[in-house]
């Protein structure tokens, strides 16, 4: 009797140490993502959705599981906007679906040729800006940092697109893009002539022939080969450059 008594007192002492553990963890965790995404559910709450000019392209649903929208936007929004006009869209149907997918169109973008944007709940929100942020946007003309001349910047709308900048530090030359995902590279590049100023090849062995060239109109295309010993390449055109007194 005596080690029964025992036993289930260590049983009860153990038990509700974990569970002062798991509320002190939970209320930890829920301080850090209250702390870190305070400033974004301010931005989102101060967002009047009717004040957003938009319009619903084509929309499907399968009842309970999957609800699918293509809707048109009259001009970029910030991911707070997209994040608010998600919701209320979702909302205002008064449905449940486990699935809830948005592709958001600019003017001028057609349908089934990819999107500017998407919010899907699956369940939960996923807000992606594929095409160019207003964010970047405004950074396309921001000074240069500290040590660094810009030659260049392009801003491409692709799905893969972004802030595209060709710039110098010292003695090297630099190639930067600045995803819309929030991801970034950058290749060193070297002067095809020394006195060439429009072409920029990739640095070190580049058996490929890729290059980077400022056209006369300030566009920059980009020739890729698809592999190292490929005859056939991708050659693509960035726009105008931001920059125009360096093209």
């Amino acid at each position: 009797m005596i080690r029964s008594y025992v036993l289930l007192l260590f049983i009860a002492i153990i038990a509700g140490s974990c569970k002062d553990k798991s509320t002190t963890n939970n209320e930890q965790m829920l301080d850090v993502y209250s702390h870190d995404s305070s400033e974004v559910v301010d931005d989102v709450k101060a967002v009047d959705v009717n004040e957003i000019d938009y319009s619903i392209v084509s929309e499907t649903k399968i009842p309970d599981k999957k609800w699918s929208l293509v809707i048109r936007l009259g001009a970029k929004i910030s991911e707070a906007e997209l994040t608010a006009l998600a919701n209320a869209i979702r909302d205002r149907d008064g449905q449940h679906y486990e699935n809830v997918y948005m592709d958001y169109l600019l003017p001028g973008m057609r349908d089934g040729q990819g999107a500017w944007a998407t919010t899907h709940f699956s369940p939960d929100l996923n807000v992606r800006i594929l095409g160019v942020s207003l964010e970047q946007e405004k950074s396309a003309s921001a000074p240069a940092a500290s040590g660094e001349q810009i030659i260049g910047r392009w801003l491409d709308e692709g799905p893969l697109g972004g802030l595209l900048t060709i710039c110098a530090r010292g003695d090297k030359i630099y190639f930067k893009h600045d995803m819309s995902s929030g991801e970034s590279y950058e290749k060193e590049l070297v002067r095809h002539m020394p006195k060439q100023d429009k072409r920029f090849d990739l640095a070190g062995d580049n058996e490929s022939g890729d290059y980077y060239l400022i056209d006369d109109s300030g566009n920059l295309k980009i020739r890729r080969s698809l592999r190292p010993s490929a005859t056939l390449s991708v050659e693509c055109c960035h726009g105008q450059n931001l920059h125009p007194s360096c093209s």
